[in-house]
């Protein structure tokens, strides 16, 4: 039999190499996993349109909207509803960015997630065309921030930056609106104050007569 004598610093390096291996197979499978969730809310479970969001949880969304710097208000109840609310004021803006997820208990499903643009005020602006231009800039980066959560965030980014600059006018217009996979996304408002609303329901439930909190 052979008495083979191995090197030390050849096991360590081994060793250390399976590590990396490992670590680089476990990363690659968590990307896959939260790929297939968007893809799964999108397609549905078997590659058909699907209207309730698989996966898809209040918390979910709110963790995401704080990992990305946002505030959490308190959830408001009554016996229909809770709604999830976060807020934020980007850097160096005067902007309120607001975020409301509507989360219906019967069902067990969100049913609206609405973001709000608010730049009132900036009303009192001399360059006004300027606060319009900053109000848009703002919209457009949580706008697709938001979007991106339920859908591909490819798809919402174009979809979103096609109609951010037509969907408003002096005076409020009818929503500019889509109907994308399981749910209809719209864009309305004004210069200053603009609404994205990702829909999964909730204007079904208004028009039979479902009221809101």
């Amino acid at each position: 039999m052979l008495n083979v004598k191995l090197n030390p610093l050849i096991v360590l390096i081994v060793i250390f190499l399976g590590i990396i291996v490992g670590a680089v197979i476990n990363k690659d499978a968590s990307l896959k996993a939260s790929s297939a969730f968007h893809m799964d809310a999108y397609y549905g479970k078997k590659g058909q349109e699907n209207h309730h969001i698989a996966g898809l949880t209040p918390n979910y969304v709110m963790e995401y909207l704080e990992e990305n710097g946002f505030s959490i208000n308190p959830v408001y109840s009554d016996t229909k509803a809770d709604i999830y609310t976060a807020k934020i004021i980007p850097d160096h803006t005067n902007v309120i960015v607001q975020v409301n997820v509507y989360y219906e208990r019967i069902r067990k499903e969100i049913i609206l997630i609405e973001t709000n643009i608010d730049g009132r005020n900036h009303s009192g602006d001399p360059d006004i065309k300027k606060a319009v231009e900053h109000v848009t800039d703002v919209a457009n980066t949580y706008f697709f921030l938001v979007a991106a959560i339920p859908y591909d965030s490819n798809q919402m980014e174009e979809w979103v930056k096609l109609h951010i600059t037509g969907s408003y006018f002096q005076t409020p217009k009818v929503k500019t609106s889509a109907r994308i996979g399981m749910g209809t996304i719209n864009i309305l408002g004004d210069p200053l104050f603009r609404t994205l609303e990702l829909d999964f329901g909730y204007t079904d439930l208004f028009s039979s007569g479902w009221k809101t909190p």
